[in-house]
């Protein structure tokens, strides 16, 4: 990534921060700060932006965001918790077995 490809992500992020003062609680824009935040190799706000996101409202691709990032962060126990709760969102299971006819 070039100084000029950073440098526009860092001017998104910002821009995104200051929509956020208006609306703190949109978990669209939330997600879009999480995902501008790993872009730009910002971790910690990257995890805080997405959970905040997933805590308002769960979405598959805010539990793929959240696992991807965790994987990196070298927390794998917790990423496969947020991909299983995004397989279990997608498709409508609780993932338990049932006990009669698995």
């Amino acid at each position: 990534m070039s100084a000029g490809a950073g440098e526009n992500l860092g001017m998104q992020l910002s821009q995104l921060e200051e929509w956020l003062k208006e609306q703190p609680r949109n978990p669209v824009l939330l997600q879009a700060a999480g995902r501008l935040a790993i872009l730009n190799r910002l971790w910690g706000k990257a995890r805080n932006y997405l959970e905040a996101a997933l805590e308002i409202q769960p979405t598959v691709e805010g539990y793929q965001l959240l696992g991807s990032l965790l994987e990196e962060l070298e927390e794998p126990d917790q990423a496969a918790v947020c991909f299983r709760k995004g397989m279990q969102l997608a498709t409508g299971e609780t993932g338990r077995l049932r006990r009669a006819g698995v």
